[in-house]
């Protein structure tokens, strides 16, 4: 995969901006960003954004001195929180709970939040952020939550396990809160892949009373995104494994 992004991303010079350039190579440019750091290629920017990022715990106003960076501060907060210890990942939660920043930069370090690597810390900040009597509680900041799952394998299998566990109450809190509860479905349930998982998942929908629509329509996307995940996977998994290894010339 590196060998496949290097020149794209060589030649987009993910760390360089022009305020001139056409709004689709700016976007182009923060996904390949995104893909390199997420994905932790050669040509990545694993050690660039974690510079970034102890530059901003020095001073929180050095990413709005730069164009480019604010538009990549997202996934320079994620890059913090995979790669350090867990208060890093406690410190951004934390201070986007603060009442000196925008909702916005609130959001923004939510994103960052949900890519901690660290399964201690993310249990304890996924019980807080559900917390309904926290006094901080938001749910516009758990829906952005819930969908930045979606960027860490990880945590959004660890997130459905939290669902199936806390089924019936995450249902009453949630399910007539204007989307809150599809958006928790979306993230929790966005890699599921497996027989076991449809199973599951298909648990939960049979639990959802009839005149829910909008769970049930959420449940059922989800469970059609498991097929087609097991689907592609048996059509085309190792299809692909062997187009890897003929491309890098090397067993995987």
């Amino acid at each position: 995969m590196a060998g496949i992004m290097s020149e794209v991303t060589l030649k987009l010079q993910i760390k360089t901006s022009k305020v001139t350039e056409k709004n689709i190579q700016s976007q182009l440019r923060k996904i390949m960003m995104a893909w390199s750091c997420f994905y932790d290629l050669s040509n990545g920017c694993d050690k660039w954004a974690l510079q970034k990022f102890f530059n901003w715990k020095d001073d929180p106003a050095y990413l709005s001195k730069n164009i480019m960076l604010i538009e990549l501060k997202s996934i320079i907060y994620c890059m913090g929180a995979k790669f350090y210890d867990e208060e890093t990942a406690k410190y951004l939660y934390s201070f986007s709970k603060t009442q000196t920043i925008t909702t916005g930069e609130a959001l923004r370090l939510l994103r960052g939040v949900a890519c901690t690597s660290k399964f201690m810390t993310f249990m304890e900040i996924l019980n807080d952020i559900f917390d309904i009597n926290n006094p901080t509680f938001s749910f516009l900041k758990l829906k952005e939550f819930v969908l930045s799952l979606k960027q860490s394998h990880f945590n959004s299998l660890l997130s459905f396990r939290y669902l199936k566990h806390f089924w019936k109450t995450i249902y009453e809190r949630f399910h007539k809160s204007n989307g809150i509860l599809n958006a928790i479905i979306e993230g929790a349930t966005y890699f599921l892949r497996t027989k076991e998982q449809y199973n599951e998942v298909l648990t939960l929908r049979n639990s959802v009373p009839e005149t829910d629509y909008s769970t049930l329509a959420s449940l059922d996307q989800a469970i059609d995104q498991i097929v087609y995940n097991i689907n592609w996977d048996i059509r085309n998994l190792k299809k692909f494994r062997k187009w890897l290894v003929f491309y890098n010339k090397t067993l995987i």
